[in-house]
């Protein structure tokens, strides 16, 4: 190479290396951007370095191979797409790969060119492309299998949601690795049979090859891979209702990476799911510690302050979620109970429907509209929204209680003093009145007969009346069938 083409190739790798580097403090700062108009702006930044990165590329490569009469610009640009991939240039990577393949004669092998860019693909999620170059992979090199290709080749399936293909892939790789002592590739496949069967529904599959996964893991995985598997498996038990052994794997889980805000959501809810609403309340708070602005994390702590009727702090979770982009009913749900709490039944009217905007099958969301509609009066559009709650389908018996009710309302069947209190416009106590007819057609679903008035349901509350009741009334909303049994031998 002479002095002036070493010179000229010299700045333009410098330059390079430099531009390596701010593509990737480029994306980094792009990741944390949630302003439309800022992430915008640096987006065309990206655009327009990625463009110039490519064009010194081809000017370095075309330097090179002036001065170096044996030069290969696939191994040019293979260095250079190697380069990118290090510092997770992924875009500017695959630019390079398929450089590296238009210009290969072969050398170096096609077939490991294709093999670089699926698994860059891969780091994308470009599942298609990546899948596409697996099975170019698989010509090029004679269809000679290697746990390697297996493995990929299994997660782009898997990703594209082709279950059977990918299952038969990853046995594939778990064999092939098996053969060869490969312990880290036998983690990967067991790994992803485990979240196959999983999403299958087939439990004691799903156990079986995690429990396989993690005997390998322990051998040839870090510790945060091997954290991640033991969640899987603690959310797989926690959903299955085999809590103690749940918690067994979330707190190995928590060992090994105590940073993971996952590992502590999932113990929140392994705990309210046993009831315990203080241990989840604490358990959120680490994992918010962690990630606080992160939206599914401060509606699940929001939904935890619900339970305890901490309402403040309910809907300052709620708010903050929906302001990080959260947008879903059981949210509005939730800030229309907090207004209602505080008997602001306006806005709680609007939450409620807002709710009913984002998803008009919820039972759920037509009956807490049909609640604050009663309570502002509005008995006719209350009767409406319990009806919907009905067809929706997914009803509770609450709903079809308070139904009832309101249709006794409409007919003049109700009870004389509560509709003297309803006509004298003293709503609150009405609708109190109201609400403990409603928890006893509920509560004793089992025993009354379907014919018997609500005025006959009333006197018979009247009879039993009592602190214990009125507890048993309150603890049915969270305990249905206990509270059932418990109101049977009252």
């Amino acid at each position: 190479m002479n002095d002036v083409a070493q010179i000229r190739s010299k700045q333009l790798e410098d330059w390079l290396k430099e531009a390596d580097q701010t593509m990737a403090t480029l994306r980094k700062q792009l990741a944390k951007i949630v302003i439309p108009q800022e992430r915008t702006a640096l987006q065309q930044r990206i655009k327009e370095l990625s463009q110039d990165i490519s064009a010194y590329e081809n000017k370095l490569v075309q330097t090179q191979i002036r001065s170096r009469s044996n030069s290969d610009p696939a191994y040019l640009y293979l260095n250079l797409a190697n380069n990118h991939f290090a510092l997770g240039n992924f875009e500017l990577a695959i630019g390079s790969y398929t450089q590296a393949l238009d210009s290969s004669k072969n050398a170096p092998p096609l077939a490991n060119l294709y093999l670089e860019r699926a698994e860059t693909y891969a780091q994308l999620g470009w599942w298609d492309k990546s899948l596409e170059d697996y099975e170019q992979f698989d010509k090029a090199n004679n269809h000679q299998h290697s746990s390697r290709k297996a493995l990929g080749k299994g997660i782009a399936l898997y990703y594209l949601n082709e279950l059977e293909e990918a299952k038969r892939e990853f046995k594939l790789a778990n064999e092939i690795a098996s053969k060869k002592g490969n312990e880290s590739d036998q983690f990967k496949a067991q790994s992803y049979l485990g979240a196959i069967a999983t999403v299958q529904q087939n439990f004691d599959e799903a156990v079986k090859h995690y429990k396989r996964a993690l005997f390998f893991g322990e051998i040839a995985t870090n510790s945060q891979n091997l954290a991640r598997l033991h969640y899987n498996l603690a959310t797989l038990l926690r959903e299955h209702e085999q809590l103690e052994e749940a918690e067994a794997h979330y707190n190995q889980a928590r060992q090994l990476d105590p940073q993971n805000a996952d590992v502590f959501h999932g113990l929140a809810l392994l705990y309210r799911d046993r009831g315990d609403l203080n241990a989840a309340n604490v358990s959120l708070q680490q994992a918010l510690k962690l990630e606080p602005d992160r939206p599914d994390l401060l509606v699940s702590y929001g939904t935890n302050q619900l339970r305890l009727r901490n309402y403040e702090e309910t809907s300052r979770a709620y708010r903050q979620a929906l302001e990080s982009g959260w947008s879903e009913a059981n949210v509005f749900d939730g800030l229309g109970t907090c207004e209602l709490a505080h008997s602001n039944f306006s806005a709680a009217e609007t939450a409620f429907r807002r709710a009913i905007e984002l998803d008009s099958t919820s039972a759920f969301s037509w009956g807490n509209l049909g609640a604050v509609l009663f309570r502002q009066n509005k008995i006719e559009e209350a009767t409406e929204a319990y009806q919907q709650a009905i067809q929706t389908g997914n009803a509770k018996p609450v709903e079809e209680a308070w139904l009832a009710i309101l249709q006794q309302i409409q007919s003049k069947q109700i009870s004389n003093a509560a509709l003297k209190k309803l006509e004298t416009g003293e709503n609150r106590q009405f609708y109190e009145f109201a609400e403990y007819e409603a928890t006893l057609l509920v509560l004793q679903a089992a025993t009354v007969p379907a014919e018997q008035t609500v005025t006959t349901i009333l006197e018979t509350f009247r009879q039993k009346l009592s602190t214990e009741i009125d507890a048993l009334a309150t603890f049915y909303w969270q305990n249905g069938e206990q509270a059932v049994r418990a109101i049977q031998t009252t």
